[in-house]
């Protein structure tokens, strides 16, 4: 799947899963935050020039569109770059 324009693919990780290096000590991503999800980005359109793939991003809850994958049948989102918060 290939988004168009400015539109990026996301694939949201596991809260529990994902941890962040701080220096030289790796921390957990706090699971129970509400004001943000972590995802990893799967595509982009050819507009997005920020990114590359695998880059991790949180992003609004709830932001964009949940669409599944017809081969994989994985859910990911469909967002812009206005949704994303930071990239890590």
């Amino acid at each position: 799947m290939k988004p168009i324009k400015d539109k990026i693919l996301v694939r949201e990780l596991d809260p529990t899963s994902y941890k962040q290096k701080v220096g030289s000590i790796m921390i957990d991503v706090d699971p129970g935050c509400k004001d943000y999800v972590t995802a990893e980005v799967v595509a982009f359109g050819d507009e997005v020039k920020e990114l590359k793939v695998g880059d991790k991003l949180f992003i609004y809850p709830n932001s964009g569109k949940l669409i599944r994958d017809p081969k994989t049948n994985q859910e990911m989102r469909v967002i812009t770059t206005l949704e994303v918060i930071t990239v890590l």
